[in-house]
C-alpha cells in the first residue's frame, strides 16, 4: 500500500497477506483523528495466526502492546523509528484511562532486579518451567495463595518481606515479565499438549524457562518507567 498520507479514515483488510496489515494498520489515523480498521480473515490467515501461535513467533511482542499507559499510536509507530512521536491523542483506550486515573510515572528498575531474581531462582535453583501468570507473578508479590503455602514457598529467599511500591497490582507485574521477555532478559516458549489421549485439539500454556546469562548487569543499564496508579 503505497499511501503516505495522514488522514486516512477506514483501513480494510480483506484476505491480503499479513504482512500487508501490519504495515497498513500504522497508516490508520496518524493525524490524531478518529480511523476505524475491518479485517477479513481467510483461511489462510486463520492458518497463519496458529502457526505464529505454536512457533511463539512474536508474541511477546504483540502481548507488550498492553501497556495501559503507551499510547496505541506510539506502538503502531514502532517499525518506524523515525517517525515523530505523536502527542496524547485523547482517542485511544491508554490514553483515555491515563486522563482519568492520572498514573504516575515511576523508575521500576530495583522492582525489575528483584522479578530477575524470583525468576531465575524458581527456574535455575528449583529446576522448573513455570508458568508466569501462576508461580512467578504470585510468589514476586508475596501472595498467600493455597498453592504458594502448600508447597512452602512462601519461606523461599526471594519471597518479599513486604509490598511491592511500584509493580504492586498482578497486571503490571505481568507486563513487566513480558517486558523482560521483549528485550531479550527473560526466556519463554509455548508447550502444546493434547488434553487428553486421543484428542485431535491441543491446549498450550506459555512456560518461563528462565534467564538469559548477565540479564542483572544488562537490566542494570537499561530505563524501566512504567505508568502506576
Amino acid at each position: 500500500m503505497e499511501i503516505n498520507s495522514n488522514d486516512i479514515r477506514v483501513v480494510i483488510h480483506a484476505e491480503a497477506p499479513m504482512t500487508n496489515l501490519i504495515q497498513v494498520v500504522g497508516r490508520a489515523g496518524r493525524d490524531g483523528n478518529t480511523a476505524k480498521h475491518f479485517i477479513f480473515y481467510s483461511k489462510k490467515d486463520i492458518r497463519t495466526n496458529y502457526s505464529i501461535i505454536a512457533e511463539y513467533r512474536e508474541t511477546a511482542s504483540i502481548s507488550a502492546n498492553i501497556n495501559i499507559g503507551e499510547q496505541r499510536l506510539i506502538n503502531k509507530l514502532e517499525p518506524w523509528p523515525n517517525e515523530e512521536k505523536p502527542p496524547v491523542c485523547k482517542i485511544c483506550d491508554n490514553c483515555i484511562n491515563r486522563i482519568t486515573d492520572k498514573p504516575r510515572l515511576i523508575d521500576g528498575k530495583e522492582e525489575i532486579i528483584k522479578l530477575l531474581e524470583v525468576v531465575e531462582y524458581l527456574t535455575q535453583e528449583m529446576g522448573e518451567q513455570i508458568c508466569p501468570d501462576d508461580v512467578i507473578i504470585d510468589v514476586f508479590r508475596g501472595g498467600k495463595t493455597a498453592k504458594i503455602k502448600q508447597k512452602n514457598w512462601n519461606t523461599l529467599p526471594v519471597y518479599p518481606a513486604e509490598k511491592r511500591k511500584v509493580l504492586k497490582t498482578k497486571d503490571l507485574v505481568q507486563f513487566a515479565l513480558t517486558d523482560l521477555v521483549v528485550r531479550g532478559l527473560v526466556q519463554e516458549t509455548i508447550i502444546l499438549r493434547k488434553p487428553f489421549e486421543g484428542s485431535k485439539i491441543l491446549s498450550s500454556s506459555i512456560v518461563v524457562v528462565g534467564v538469559v546469562p548477565g540479564a542483572q548487569a544488562n537490566a542494570n543499564v537499561q530505563t524501566w518507567h512504567y505508568f502506576v496508579k
